[in-house]
């Protein structure tokens, strides 16, 4: 959509660019949000400088009298806020007229258990089906076991839900039924364990807070009391970092791996079963992803092969038995896209981008139609994923068309199809919308949706 606009209008939807010969380059250098009014500065030599307001979802860019310079550029949105409060049915523009990116805003959505305000809809209310909590150009988001956290457009850090042992980070032990923001830091990624949070910032070092009673936290000490504010681990500088129930795994930025925390079945891979307070690295390979359960591990190398280690009571391993490893043995031959583990089980999505899930079964976890535990990696269905991330004993994947599909344990509606009947073994879709991504907890589930509402 094209032209130039000296006193009507434009609708600027998403995924719409238009272009005109600007009366005055603008960028916009303040945040602007709903009732705010922020400034453009010049982009070129000239001092001119033009105001901004935002009424309901209608964006007035004012260009000064006097300034036309002719030059064909483009007035550039970057505040994220901005973006989130304001272009959701389209935006727009009186006066002054450039290109406008389209943005990377998507619906926040919640469903499952809420005792303890998890899902942030400011209730602690059972949600049977997703329920709308916010918009912004979500970053990552993240669930504990009753906790969730989550990174804005800006990069700034929120956090919602349990908050017993400070898993929240906001200096306190009081739940929170709505997202709070921690801190004015920026940050990159973050992680949920059972009671505890890690988290790296943009200097990618790394952070913890919450609970410590078996060394989770990374900070070489054991505390019952609660770590309610963030805390820096170590000077290292980290790429990935995932929690298990209560343990941790991190990948430095050299790919080397390193655990620390809980190691009653060995998984920390370390050889042993004595709990570390602080990161242990684990060989000398280098690593592309890891992740955690309730007590056993896995990770893929950066051949792309599996590995795993820890607890194995019900085949959670994949190696075709149910020994406990203490030390990463190879999941067969195949190579490895993307994986994820819940209290018991594994699931994974392989090269070719197929679904494979293995370990216990009683919820219908694996998705396979039955509730029997797999001692090695099962095919589930013929559909190519995008996505896969396991809850406590459920399940979320995204297909290549982005549409969502749970199945396993709905005791709370953590599905998202509306009911609480259990077990589900196999995947059901959630809604007609198309999701980002998704992730579970301890009987809920978060989402972000890519459409605009």
């Amino acid at each position: 959509m094209q032209g130039v606009v000296t006193g009507g209008n434009n609708e600027i939807a998403i995924g719409d660019v238009v272009e005109a010969n600007v009366l005055s380059v603008k960028t916009f250098s303040n945040a602007v949000g709903i009732g705010k009014t922020g400034t453009m500065t010049d982009r070129t030599e000239d001092t001119a400088s033009s105001s901004s307001s935002v009424d309901g979802t209608t964006l007035k860019l004012v260009a000064s009298e006097g300034y036309r310079d002719g030059t064909n550029d483009k007035v550039t949105i970057t505040d994220a806020d901005f973006l989130a409060a304001n272009i959701k049915n389209g935006v727009t523009i009186f006066g002054l007229l450039g290109t406008f990116p389209a943005p990377s805003i998507y619906n926040l959505l919640a469903w499952g258990l809420n005792t303890n305000g998890q899902l942030g809809d400011g209730t602690t209310t059972l949600r049977t089906s997703p329920v709308f909590i916010d918009t912004n150009a979500w970053q990552d988001i993240t669930c504990g076991y009753k906790h969730s956290l989550a990174i804005k457009g800006n990069y700034t850090l929120w956090a919602w839900g349990l908050n017993s042992h400070g898993e929240l980070g906001d200096g306190g032990v009081t739940d929170r039924h709505s997202p709070v923001q921690i801190g004015t830091s920026t940050w990159k990624s973050i992680t949920g364990g059972e009671n505890h949070s890690l988290a790296i910032l943009s200097n990618d070092t790394l952070w913890s807070w919450g609970r410590n009673n078996s060394g989770q936290l990374g900070d070489g000490g054991v505390t019952w009391t609660a770590t309610t504010d963030p805390i820096q681990i170590g000077s290292s500088t980290w790429k990935f970092v995932k929690a298990g129930a209560n343990h941790s795994l991190g990948i430095y930025n050299d790919d080397t791996l390193w655990t620390w925390g809980f190691n009653e079945k060995g998984q920390l891979g370390d050889g042993t079963t004595t709990d570390r307070h602080s990161p242990v690295q684990i060989g000398s390979s280098t690593w592309k992803l890891i992740t955690g359960g309730d007590r056993h591990s896995l990770a893929i190398l950066s051949n792309d092969t599996l590995w795993a280690w820890g607890y194995n009571w019900r085949g959670q391993l994949g190696d075709g038995g149910t020994t406990d490893r203490h030390t990463p043995v190879q999941v067969g031959s195949s190579t490895w896209k993307t994986i994820s583990s819940g209290d018991n089980y594994s699931i994974g999505i392989l090269s070719d981008d197929t679904l494979w899930a293995w370990g216990y079964n009683s919820y219908g976890q694996l998705g396979d139609g039955g509730v029997t535990y797999r001692l090695s990696p099962v095919q589930v269905g013929s559909s190519t994923w995008k996505a896969i991330l396991a809850g406590s004993n459920h399940s979320l994947g995204i297909l290549n068309d982005d549409t969502l599909w749970t199945w396993g344990r709905n005791t709370s509606g953590q599905l998202g199809d509306g009911t609480t009947t259990s077990p589900v073994t196999v995947p059901v879709q959630v809604g007609s919308s198309t999701w980002k991504t998704a992730i579970g907890g301890e009987n809920f589930s978060l989402g972000v949706t890519l459409e605009i509402v």
